[in-house]
């Protein structure tokens, strides 16, 4: 990524039964509304995108599901390994509250700005609701490839703090956890 343009593609997307929607920026280019319905990116419908990415999407047992979660979280990276990287993306959308497809030309997002907000979604913690004889562990990856020790420590500590406070019931959420590093 470092050897190539600057120019990734600027928003952050939901996949959704089929409808591709924007659900935010990644760095300061806007000019789309939140919740706009994408029809195509730089004149190729965003459905015929969506097909020729699939087949190069890994999941197990062929869930269809995670494929496209995977598309989703990473799309920026996946437009630019397949399309390039373009000095700006003409978008046809719809608005929220329109019927009519309309046009915007965006300038792109840097590799930073992306993986700023890529990296946002690492969480690693654990609540204790109040009044519950129970604590949730939130893992949104494994993928603490050369922090491992750091995972490991977290563990451990989430399971003493349960120990300590004599918790019997623990929910792991592991939603949107999409794998890493096999020690995790």
């Amino acid at each position: 990524w470092g050897s190539k343009p600057d120019h990734f593609f600027p928003l952050q997307l939901l996949i959704n039964t089929g409808e591709v929607l924007v659900r935010g920026f990644y760095g300061d280019v806007q000019g789309i509304p939140v919740g706009s319905q994408l029809t195509a990116i730089n004149g190729m419908p965003v459905d015929s995108i969506l097909e020729e990415m699939l087949p190069f999407e890994s999941s197990d047992g062929f869930i269809h599901s995670f494929k496209i979660h995977s598309i989703e979280r990473r799309f920026p990276e996946k437009y630019a390994l397949m399309y390039g990287f373009p000095e700006e993306f003409s978008i046809d959308y719809i608005p929220p509250d329109g019927a009519q497809v309309e046009n915007i030309l965006l300038k792109p997002a840097g590799f930073g700005q992306f993986m700023a907000v890529f990296r946002s979604s690492k969480e690693l913690s654990m609540t204790i609701p109040e009044g519950y004889d129970a604590a949730i562990i939130t893992i949104n990856t494994f993928g603490y490839y050369s922090e491992v020790p750091m995972f490991r420590a977290f563990i451990d500590s989430c399971f003493m703090v349960l120990k300590d406070q004599d918790i019997s019931n623990l929910i792991i959420d592991l939603r949107g956890n999409d794998g890493g590093d096999p020690y995790c």
